[in-house]
């Protein structure tokens, strides 16, 4: 089968590997379509060598169809269009026991080198445990359907905030994961919805999605903007997705008080926080990662029943040969790409 490979900083290749065998417990999934994440780019632009090592096969947005079951397996069948839940949890920690599997304290991520080397789906075929598929809906295509990973984690968020109808929330970063968040924001009742970023093209996509206002920060000061746009009484919910801290010192800036931060980038090790703000002004920070089954099924069933339209997001399709280009193009900050799909 073919592979894109990891080999160095800006560099991708596509090899030859043999199908993997499974074992046990699991289903090997043809992948029909593997979306690229910006940790992805980081991973190749050399950003974060402890979770992109050398020689992994990235990868983990992905769907396809189930082509072979082991002998035990009782979910899921040969010809079943699935999701790929990318979070290996263990099932026995007290994170996994209580409900939070996305906090396993043994988890383990394919597609990354940050807890010892487990491949990913820029693969054509990926082996699986059953337990990590979920059923991808007749009426959603492939592409549609590795969109469940950065919606789920907007689910998720959504649910760790404790949204309430007519919450103002304001989102930094327009990229695939806040305009998930904006769908699910709009979907749920919240508003104005404020977006920032610094692509028009982005804010542009926002705009028909839903949004309310879009602050190009390049030209506007973002935390005027949005106490303007709230008559100085700040958003309810500011969700960092960007992972700065210029942008989670914005965020600060605009809570307003017994307001909720959520922080969601992580690209900076650290940030600075206005401790004073933070604790008089009983301002809640809220970390956020990952998501569990149900936000999956429910992140598609936004999707199949149509509340959600996330097709816009979708921009660039490549198949897996010119993995290299797609890469470049993800990576280019005045692109008018915002979500690249490889199609092995």
């Amino acid at each position: 089968m073919k592979v894109a490979v990891l080999k160095g900083v800006r560099s991708v290749v596509v090899e030859e590997r043999p199908i993997p065998e499974i074992a046990a417990g699991e289903a090997l999934v043809r992948v029909r379509a593997a979306g690229i994440c910006g940790s992805d780019i980081h991973g190749f632009d050399g950003i974060w060598p402890d979770k992109r090592a050398l020689g992994l096969i990235m990868g983990h947005e992905n769907s396809g169809e189930v082509v072979q079951v082991a002998g035990d397996v009782k979910t899921v069948r040969a010809g079943d269009r699935v999701v790929v839940n990318p979070q290996l949890a263990c099932g026995r920690c007290d994170e996994c026991l209580q409900g939070s599997p996305n906090l396993c304290r043994n988890m383990k991520l394919i597609g990354s080198s940050s807890r010892g080397m487990r491949h990913g789906g820029f693969a054509e075929y990926l082996a699986m445990p059953e337990r990590n598929l979920h059923p991808l809906p007749e009426n959603l295509s492939f592409e549609e359907g590795a969109l469940f990973d950065p919606l789920g984690n907007a689910v998720h968020l959504m649910n760790r905030a404790e949204a309430k109808v007519g919450d103002r929330i304001a989102i930094f970063g327009a990229g695939t994961l806040g305009l998930c968040l904006l769908l699910v924001a709009r979907n749920s009742g919240l508003g104005p919805i404020l977006m920032t970023d610094v692509s028009p093209c982005r804010l542009e996509v926002a705009r028909r999605l839903g949004a309310d206002r879009c602050i190009d920060v390049r030209s506007d000061d973002p935390v005027k903007a949005i106490l303007e746009e709230t008559k100085g009484q700040g958003v309810d919910i500011a969700v960092e997705a960007v992972g700065m801290k210029e942008t989670y010192a914005q965020c600060l800036s605009v809570v307003k008080r017994k307001g909720r931060l959520m922080a969601l980038g992580n690209t900076a090790p650290e940030i600075g926080v206005a401790l004073f703000r933070l604790v008089s002004w009983e301002i809640s920070l809220i970390g956020c990662t990952g998501f569990g089954p149900v936000e999956i099924d429910r992140a598609l069933a936004l999707m199949s029943t149509g509340r959600i339209d996330a097709k816009p997001i979708i921009t660039h399709r490549f198949p897996l040969d010119q993995v290299q280009a797609a890469f470049e193009a993800t990576g280019q900050k005045d692109s008018h790409l915002i979500k690249a799909f490889l199609l092995p």
